[in-house]
């Protein structure tokens, strides 16, 4: 009986441990979830600043490539951005003004 006793108070341990292994398990798991998680949201993270990087990129080419030859004497229409030249931003009149040198810059 003495063994079977001390059988019995082994087992039981063991499922203690088995149980908290359990436990402890468990846990990581739902920590490794979490990581992944935030591993994913940081990656589409990362492909939304990189779509729009190529949206505003392939907007830049199509102005850069759209090349205008302008040469002494024409007349051209300019517009001003209000917020650089501190104007009003109330509608005003269009003016044409004329070439008197072009300078290029690359």
């Amino acid at each position: 009986m003495g063994s079977l006793a001390n059988d019995l108070k082994m087992v039981k341990n063991e499922l203690r441990l088995l149980q908290g292994d359990i436990k402890n398990f468990k846990e990581e798991r739902q920590s490794l979830l979490l990581q992944i998680q935030k591993k994913n949201k940081n990656v589409d993270n990362l492909k939304s600043i990189n779509n729009s990087l190529v949206k505003t990129n392939a907007c830049y080419d199509k102005k850069k490539s759209g090349k205008v030859s302008l040469r002494k004497g024409e007349i051209v229409a300019v517009r001003r951005n209000p917020k650089a030249t501190d104007e009003t931003t109330k509608t005003q009149p269009q003016r044409c003004t004329q070439i008197r040198s072009v300078i290029v810059v690359f």
